[in-house]
């Protein structure tokens, strides 16, 4: 049954709740449009808890792929300023300052083709309290749905172009067709990620500034232990090269994520805030060491 008249209400919800409601409504928005189902293939925290039924760990932000880039994107810009505006209309509530932009907004010369992607970002404000802010921006802006603890109001849409999706399944949320990456794909992508920060990529995409990715440490964690994945089959292993290959991220720094304890475990309070359940928490070594031995045979993945 679509969920067309449930309120988003700080009095009737907690604020996670509020969160995951604007989440799935933005993804159903974004896969209910025909080009853009078959474009998109959502990944990342929000395909974890919303169709793998990991809830341990909050994402705002939405992550998706395309295998290559879009024709016109000024279609795709109406065809998802569009859909936002209808899935959260049926809902009682209207998105604003909605803007798709090029990131990087300017490619150097220098950088690979294959590099970027866009960001989506957009507001979420009860209907009615649109209709009496309209001509007072200023108010209106400061008064759109927060989306967390530090009163953040835009939320935003990552789309990463030119991914390897070839491995995508068909899932169903609230009776919209989604397609998402798999379980395995979702961690080998997390490990490339992982590898992305290293200062050898760096050399690689220039324009690229690594940062501490904790989380990502926790969630190849979790969906490994529910699905119980196996990354060495033959499979998996040609998945592992084809994500890897699709960012021209080299195999051989797999052998290296364990030299970057340090820089990662900074990060640690940010993953910390996310967590529903602290008392469940455990210390940012054990998670490290998980992965590091997770890989550890995957770093003769690139000797074929």
């Amino acid at each position: 049954m679509k969920e067309k008249n449930k309120r988003i209400t700080a009095t009737a919800v907690e604020q996670a709740d509020i969160l995951a409601l604007i989440r799935k409504y933005a993804i159903i928005a974004l896969f209910s449009d025909d080009v853009l189902l078959e474009s998109l293939v959502l990944k990342g925290g929000n395909a974890i808890s919303m169709i793998y039924g990991i809830h341990g760990r909050t994402s705002i932000d939405i992550d998706l792929s395309l295998e290559n880039d879009f024709k016109d994107i000024k279609e795709i810009r109406q065809r998802i300023f569009g859909s936002l505006a209808r899935t959260f209309d049926e809902r009682g509530y209207t998105v604003f300052d909605l803007d798709l932009v090029s990131r990087p907004s300017v490619m150097r010369d220098d950088e690979p083709a294959f590099w970027g992607g866009y960001e989506l970002t957009f507001k979420v404000i009860d209907k009615d309290r649109y209709e009496e802010l309209r001509d007072v921006m200023r108010i209106l802006r400061t008064s759109a749905i927060p989306l967390g603890k530090n009163k953040k109001v835009t939320f935003r849409v990552d789309i990463s172009k030119h991914e390897y999706c070839s491995g995508k399944k068909k899932e169903d949320l609230e009776n919209y067709t989604v397609f998402v990456y798999t379980p395995e794909m979702i961690v080998m992508e997390k490990i490339r990620t992982i590898c992305q920060q290293m200062e050898e990529y760096q050399e690689i995409v220039k324009e690229f500034k690594g940062s501490a990715r904790a989380r990502d440490f926790y969630d190849i964690y979790a969906v490994c232990e529910k699905f119980k994945i196996k990354l060495t089959t033959e499979t998996n292993i040609e998945i592992l090269r084809n994500i890897f290959k699709a960012k021209e991220v080299p195999l051989t720094l797999i052998g290296k994520i364990k030299d970057y304890y340090e820089y990662h475990l900074t990060d640690y309070p940010s993953l910390e805030s996310t967590i529903a359940n602290r008392s469940d928490l455990k210390p940012f070594r054990f998670y490290f060491d998980y992965v590091v031995d997770l890989c550890r045979p995957l770093e003769s993945a690139g000797d074929k």
